[in-house]
């Protein structure tokens, strides 16, 4: 109504007539003046359960005398998304073209849509890589006529259900959990792009190689090392000799040692030297590793908590800490220690510091009396080491078939 109609209704709602009810029913509640609202009582309709609108519509097609499968009226009150009205529209819409049983498959391929097996299917095909099924697949839901839009809008929200399962359940897929977010914004991609695509098919599997293509060029326990960057034109030299033997070290970390650290750096943490490092993390971290593998926890003024769920990064760190202190002297512009934890020491951490949050005392500054790590030298015949350059140093101390130069 414009606000001269309901300004004409005020009039009747303030004077009513004594045998009449007035019953106002909007889908769009603020519209309505508040001088509408303040002489009505207001009553909120919530969607229906998916079951109560199951249990309506067997009801209902007992009566009507429809034949239809239980797991059909299952899959037509998940679709109505709690509106029984949508609900029973599509059931007298199967009951007019079905002159046989209606069943699952036939609501399918009416609505356009596609199984619950065979989205889980689809998502994990992409997420494994699999080009030729992923492509496959898109030209099976061509020739059916299914509409790309409406099954982004499905595959958007299989994918999140994925994401709510992994975090709340713990569920183990056979596809790395961390792509599916990435998944989700390649979809609401693909969607807003189809609007004015002249080709949708092609739009959907432009979207989706690209994405495929961007994952296959992950890695994990890579070294990249960025040669065009200003630190590769210094000449860091970690290793000298003119013998014939190499040294490889191993090394044993001082849980005292690391216990302090950790405690200094939760001591004196700054959330703005954080941001001012983060600034600066992106350029280190893609020489310590692939970026997706470690992430800057806390920082203090002289301590770095960096954290990673692989043991092999953090292998690899330790392994060539005195290379890793210089890197972040380097990049950061100061000496600043490190401590790497994985995922679940993190998790410890941060929870016994919210317990002890309101405890000034509790962790205190105490100075390093000893060195963090142990190296023991064991010696490997091989020719004379002598570095020059990051990409050298970078090739021998990790391999060349996991280091990448950019």
């Amino acid at each position: 109504l414009s606000i001269s109609a309901f300004n004409a209704l005020l009039k009747t709602l303030e004077e009513p007539p004594s045998h009449v009810i007035f019953i106002l029913a909007t889908t769009e509640f603020y519209k309505v003046p508040e001088t509408i609202v303040s002489r009505c009582q207001c009553l909120n309709f919530t969607r229906i359960n998916s079951s109560s609108i199951e249990t309506k519509l067997k009801e209902i097609a007992k009566a009507e005398k429809i034949k239809i499968t239980d797991d059909c009226l299952k899959e037509i009150a998940e679709y109505s998304n709690g509106g029984l009205r949508d609900a029973l529209g599509m059931l007298d819409k199967l009951s007019s073209y079905s002159l046989s049983k209606i069943t699952k498959e036939y609501f399918y391929r009416i609505n356009g849509l596609i199984s619950k097996e065979d989205i889980d299917t689809f998502i994990s095909n992409i997420l494994n890589n699999n080009i030729s099924s992923v492509l496959e697949s898109i030209s099976n839901f061509d020739d059916l006529g299914y509409d790309f839009s409406k099954l982004l809008e499905i595959f958007m929200q299989e994918a999140r259900d994925i994401m709510i399962d992994y975090n709340l359940n713990k569920t183990t897929y056979e596809f790395d959990i961390n792509h599916v977010f990435d998944l989700i914004i390649c979809f609401n991609n693909a969607y807003n792009l189809l609007k004015e695509a002249a080709n949708r098919k092609i739009i959907l599997e432009v979207n989706l190689l690209k994405f495929m293509n961007d994952i296959s060029d992950t890695f994990k326990d890579k070294i990249v090392v960025p040669i065009s960057r200003e630190i590769d034109k210094e000449q860091i030299e970690i290793k000298k000799g003119n013998s014939d033997d190499k040294i490889i070290s191993r090394y044993k970390i001082d849980t005292d040692i690391k216990r302090i650290r950790i405690d200094n750096t939760f001591a004196l943490a700054n959330k703005l030297l954080k941001n001012q490092v983060l600034e600066k993390w992106n350029k280190l971290d893609s020489f310590l590793t692939s970026s997706e593998y470690s992430f800057l926890a806390v920082v203090s003024d002289d301590n770095l908590i960096i954290t990673s769920k692989y043991d092999s990064v953090i292998d690899n760190i330790y392994q060539n800490y005195n290379l890793a202190l210089e890197l972040i002297k380097n990049i950061i512009g100061k000496e600043m220690n490190f401590v790497i934890l994985n995922d679940i020491e993190f998790e410890n951490e941060v929870s016994e510091y919210k317990k002890h949050i309101k405890d000034k005392n509790y962790y205190s500054f105490n100075e390093e009396t000893k060195p963090f790590i142990i190296f023991k030298d064991l010696i490997e015949k091989e020719s004379n080491i002598s570095y020059t350059n990051l990409v050298d140093k970078a090739m021998d101390v990790f391999g060349t078939d996991i280091v990448e130069i950019e």
